[in-house]
C-alpha cells in the first residue's frame, strides 16, 4: 500500500487523539475499546477523533479497508519492538500534528507503563483507569476506581490537555474495527537511548487464557472447594461458544490455576455477555475487574457472600450439585432443541 498523504483534521476545533496497538495484522481488543470510549466522547463534545498508530511498517497491517476513523501511522524500524521511549516519542509527534484535548490510550501493559511518563512529557493532567464516561457542561467528567475498587471518583476533564489509560472491559467496541483506507504516514527520526528492546516474552498461560475476548466465563473462587472441581467449571464453560475459564486471585493462590487467569484489580478486567462467579465471595477487588459484565450468574453456598449484591441473578446452593444440573439441562435443552 502506497502511503498516502490526507488532513487528519476535521472542521471541530476539539478533537481526541486515541494511541493503537495491534494484534497480528489487525488492531488489538483494548484500541478498540479505547477508540469506542473516543466515539463516545466526540458523540458528547462534538470532538473529532483520530487514530495514531506507532510501528515500524504501516505496509503491515490489515486495518486499511472500509470507512470510520483518521489514522496517522508513525513510522520507525525501531518501533518494531515496544519500548517507552519509543512510544513517547511516536505520540509526542502525534500530539504535536492534532493538537488534542484529549489523548486515550488502551490500559493494556503498554499504555500503563508509557502514559504516566507521556503525560509528564506533555505537561497534561494525567487519569489512569477511566472506566466511563459523562457530560457536564459541556465538559467531559471521567470516572474511575479508587481503594481497590471500594469506591469510585468522579474527575471533571480542565482546560487544557488531558491523558487517560482506558479501564478494560470498560467500553464495548466492535469485534473488528475498519478504519479508513487513506493514512496520513509519518516517518519519525527516533532515538531510544540506553534502554534498547531485544524481544518480548509472553507470560506463561497468558496467550491461551482468552479471557479478554470470552463472550461466557465460568470464573472460580476459593468456595470450589478443591483443584478437582475445576474439571466442571471448565465443562460448563465448554458448553458455550467463545468461553473461558477465569478465576479469583485465592484460586490463582493455591496453584490451581496460572495467574493469567486471574480477574480482579490485580488481574484482568473483563466484560463478557455472561459471567458466572463459582463459589467467589465477592471481594472488592474481584467485583473491580468483572463488575461491567452485561449478566452476572453468582452460585454460592452462603446467601450472605457480598457477591450477590452484585449479581443479577444469584443462586444459594452446593456449588457442585448446581453445575451437574445446569450442565445436564443444557445438554438436554441443545438435544431436544427447546
Amino acid at each position: 500500500m502506497a502511503s498516502r498523504k490526507v488532513p487528519v483534521v476535521s472542521d471541530s476545533d476539539k478533537k481526541i487523539l486515541v494511541c493503537g496497538e495491534t494484534a497480528g495484522r489487525t488492531l488489538d481488543s483494548m484500541t478498540i475499546e479505547a477508540v469506542a470510549c473516543a466515539e463516545r466522547a466526540a458523540e458528547m463534545t462534538g470532538a473529532s477523533v483520530t487514530l495514531a498508530l506507532p510501528c515500524a511498517d504501516v505496509h503491515e497491517f490489515d486495518i486499511m479497508s472500509g470507512g470510520g476513523i483518521n489514522v496517522i501511522a508513525l513510522t520507525n524500524p525501531l518501533l518494531k519492538l515496544y519500548s517507552a521511549a519509543g512510544y513517547i516519542a511516536a505520540m509526542e509527534r502525534a500530539v504535536r500534528e492534532t493538537s488534542p484535548e484529549l489523548v486515550l490510550i488502551p490500559g493494556t501493559s503498554r499504555g500503563n507503563d508509557f502514559a504516566p511518563a507521556l503525560a509528564v512529557r506533555l505537561g497534561a493532567v494525567f487519569v489512569p483507569g477511566v472506566a466511563s464516561l459523562k457530560e457536564d457542561g459541556g465538559s467531559l467528567v471521567f470516572t474511575r476506581s479508587c481503594w481497590h475498587g471500594k469506591a469510585e471518583m468522579e474527575l471533571k476533564q480542565a482546560p487544557g490537555l488531558t491523558v487517560a489509560t482506558i479501564q478494560p472491559g470498560s467500553f464495548a467496541g466492535p469485534a473488528h474495527r475498519r478504519v479508513r483506507a487513506m493514512v496520513h504516514e509519518i516517518k519519525i527520526d527516533l532515538a531510544i537511548g540506553d534502554t534498547v528492546p531485544e524481544g518480548e516474552i509472553r507470560a506463561v498461560g497468558e496467550a491461551d487464557s482468552g479471557l479478554r475476548n470470552a463472550e461466557v466465563i465460568v470464573s472460580a473462587g476459593r468456595g470450589i472447594g478443591r483443584v478437582e472441581n475445576l474439571a466442571l467449571l471448565e465443562e460448563t464453560a465448554s458448553l458455550f461458544a467463545r468461553s473461558a475459564v477465569g478465576a479469583s486471585r485465592p484460586v490463582c493462590d493455591y496453584g490451581w490455576l496460572p495467574y493469567g487467569r486471574q480477574i480482579g484489580q490485580t488481574g484482568k478486567q473483563v466484560s463478557p455477555k455472561l459471567y458466572m462467579a463459582c463459589g467467589i465471595s465477592g471481594s472488592p477487588q474481584h467485583i473491580a475487574g468483572m463488575k461491567s459484565s452485561a449478566n452476572i450468574v453468582a452460585v454460592n453456598i452462603d446467601p450472605e457472600a457480598p457477591i450477590f449484591r452484585y449479581a443479577h441473578a444469584g443462586v444459594v446452593a452446593d456449588l457442585t450439585e448446581f453445575l451437574r444440573a445446569f450442565i445436564d439441562l443444557v445438554r438436554e435443552k441443545k438435544k431436544t432443541g427447546r
